[in-house]
Parts: C-alpha cells; structure tokens; sequence
C-alpha cells in the first residue's frame, strides 16, 4: 500500500517538476526583454550571462548600447522576481572601487 501512494505521489510531482524549467526559461526571456526595453539604448544587447540573486535582489544583466552622443553605454539592470519591477543603472556612472580595496 504504501508503495502505491509512493507512485500517486511521483505521477502527480512530475508535472510540477517538468514545468519549473519552463517557468525559469520564461523568466529568463522576460528579464532580456524588459532589459533591453527599459535600457532606452539604441541598438541595446544583452553583455554576458544573467545573474541569478536572492529573491529580494532578483536577476541582474548588462545592457551595452548607444546613447545620444556617446561611443558606448554599459547599464546594469535588475528584474525583481516578485513583481517584475525593472531597475536600471548606468555603470559608467558608478563610483570606482579601487581606492577601497585592500
């Protein structure tokens, strides 16, 4: 009996499992796309990997594209999980760490 219910339990956890992949591909696409919208760059495209943070953080990526005048701009941007919320950062516009290493 108890090797029965073991089976329902893995037939019915099965599908649940099969779609998380697709869940975390749909998320990936989602973060892309909303990157590069939001970066209001011309001719944005993704630079390098996503980055996977805690759910508080969510995912990160680099934007690279043209801005006005400029040769090129470099934005980190931030998708929430949660709430999908964009956040966008020009990265040339950040502070330089090197004084503050050791």
């Amino acid at each position: 009996m108890h090797r029965s219910a073991l089976l329902c339990l893995l037939a019915v956890a099965t599908p649940a499992l099969a779609s998380a992949p697709d869940a975390w591909d749909q998320h990936y696409r989602q973060v892309v796309t909303s990157c590069l919208k939001a970066s209001q760059l011309e001719k944005p495209r993704s630079e390098g990997r996503l980055m996977l943070f805690s759910d508080e953080v969510g995912t990160a990526l680099l934007i690279r594209g043209k801005q006005g005048r400029k040769k090129d701009e470099l934005k980190l941007c931030i998708v929430r999980r949660g709430s999908g919320k964009v956040e966008i950062q020009s990265v040339n516009d950040g502070v330089d760490p090197a004084p503050y290493s050791k």
